[in-house]
């Protein structure tokens, strides 16, 4: 199991949820479509080669995001980095991938 941690522009939050959750699967029993969105604020400066979405060479960009965090199974880990690569409008998008240990798996 892996915790996805990505950061998109305002406007993409329902795009890309709704490409992650066609191919995610059901996580949690009994539940779909299951992710955290906070409110965020990124900062870059695109620099000689880039092609920026957002912002021009050599000035820096600040932009209100959404943080979108999941989880996602080993099995379908691949797939959903693959419909985050083809969805998200960042030519350099920031995308934590982060293991994680079943929590129950603690009470025992």
């Amino acid at each position: 199991m892996y915790k996805i941690v990505l950061t998109i522009p305002e406007d993409y939050s329902d795009r890309i949820m709704d490409a992650i959750d066609s191919v995610l699967g059901e996580v949690y029993p009994g539940y779909r479509r299951a992710f955290c969105i906070t409110d965020s604020i990124g900062t870059w400066i695109p620099t000689e080669g880039s092609d920026p979405f957002i912002g021009e060479k050599g000035i820096i960009s600040t932009v209100k995001e959404k943080r979108l965090e999941f989880v996602v199974s080993d099995e379908r880990l691949k797939e959903v980095l693959t419909v985050i690569s083809e969805v998200h409008p960042y030519e350099q998008p920031a995308i934590d991938v982060i293991p994680l240990k079943e929590w129950r798996s603690y009470l025992e």
